[in-house]
């Protein structure tokens, strides 16, 4: 029997949250089918020995290892052995509303769309809304979708994007996303390999490449930040070349979608500016750098001379 819905779940050394994020999903309501198909990626923790607990009272649950190769292979592979109509990519120390996936199952068939997006919210490591924690570091995080996006109305992936961009509110994060299973197929969209913010290419090109999008005004994920994993890590040029790399594999794909020129433009616009303003701290050898690559590449006409400046000068 073909599932409703694959839970995609990458999974390394989340033992401390993996336990709150299963029971979040044995509580979903049963108005739908799963399964769940997590990836452990080399943990070293007890991640492996609670997803093997899981799957040995839980049938719907596969699990898959495999060497450390990063969170994009493990998705890549846990998308590959999925067999459900729709996608749903959800972080192994995230936290999911009971109803969460019924409601966006029932409100993407009924409009028939290829894409729903929904709303999130944020919990810190203890569990507690960030709402409840008094001059929380997490307050700029913000999941929200915004009101310029209509509810109950199917759009095209080019309408909504552009919307996102002039609205600063695109998030590429891929657990705000309900995606129909043929139509990810049908694109061959993947998570590129070996680079961090490879959320920002996939989203990015496969909401562009959707003839039919719906917002859904709901919360529906609570996605925890971890002081240690996100709030902790520094920029660095690694960051600064994967974020071109992003904008590499725009461009790649704008060879064989030549009619997304106009909105793809946009998307590269808004993230190198937007990143040139965190980049700034960067040490001048890896400014230059980062500046000769964004030259050679023919980036130059994005960048806003406001914030090529700045960046220049690390002001």
């Amino acid at each position: 029997m073909t599932p409703d819905i694959s839970i995609i779940i990458p999974v390394y050394n989340t033992a401390a949250y993996l336990p709150a994020t299963i029971a979040s999903l044995q509580a979903s309501d049963d108005d739908i089918t799963y399964e769940f198909v997590c990836v452990d990626d080399g943990s070293d923790d007890e991640s492996l020995s609670i997803l093997q607990s899981w799957a040995d009272t839980d049938p719907r649950v596969v699990v898959l290892t495999q060497p450390n190769q990063g969170q994009s292979v493990a998705r890549n592979t846990a998308i590959s052995n999925a067999h459900g109509r729709w996608i749903y990519c959800l972080d192994s120390d995230d936290i999911i509303s009971h109803d969460a996936l019924s409601a966006a199952y029932a409100e993407a068939n009924r409009l028939g769309v290829g894409l729903l997006l929904f709303s999130g919210d944020i919990i810190d490591e203890s569990g507690r809304h960030i709402d409840e924690v008094a001059n929380t570091i997490y307050t700029h995080q913000r999941y929200q979708r915004s009101e310029e996006l209509p509810g109950n109305k199917v759009m095209t992936g080019t309408e909504v994007m552009n919307i996102l961009l002039r609205t600063f509110s695109f998030r590429a994060v891929p657990w705000l996303y309900l995606i129909d299973a043929e139509f990810l197929k049908s694109t061959g969209i993947v998570f590129r390999p070996g680079i961090i913010h490879e959320d920002e290419l996939f989203t990015a090109t496969l909401i562009m490449s959707c003839h039919s999008v719906a917002t859904l005004h709901r919360t529906l994920i609570h996605h925890r930040i971890r002081q240690s994993s996100t709030m902790g890590a520094t920029f660095s040029r690694r960051n600064m070349d994967c974020y071109l790399t992003v904008i590499d594999g725009v461009q790649e794909w704008l060879h064989d979608n030549p009619s997304h020129r106009q909105t793809a433009w946009r998307y590269c616009a808004y993230t190198l500016n937007h990143v040139l303003i965190t980049a700034r701290t960067l040490p001048w050898r890896d400014r230059l750098q980062t500046l000769r690559r964004i030259t050679r590449s023919g980036y130059l006409p994005y960048l806003e001379p406001k914030r090529l400046l700045q960046f220049i000068y690390g002001k």
